[in-house]
């Protein structure tokens, strides 16, 4: 019986890098209110555009690095 894969990335590496993922995205949004008083709508889309694309690239290594190898011997 062939034991099951190896996970490279837990469940607790996902959460840390999707709240690394939110919290860089909402910095500039808190830089924004902090000089100025408000945030302006476009910076709220801005912020949201740069989660998904951090969260795009998180999927994508995180499922790469937990794919199973390949027995091409």
């Amino acid at each position: 019986m062939a034991d099951s894969p190896k996970k490279l990335v837990t469940w607790k590496q996902w959460v840390l890098a999707l709240s690394a993922a939110a919290v860089g995205a909402s910095l500039s949004l808190y830089r924004e209110y902090r000089d100025t008083g408000s945030v302006q709508a476009g910076s709220i889309v801005l912020s949201m555009f740069v989660f998904c694309v951090g969260l795009g690239i998180i999927a994508a290594v995180f499922w790469y690095a937990n794919r199973p190898e390949s027995e091409d011997k």
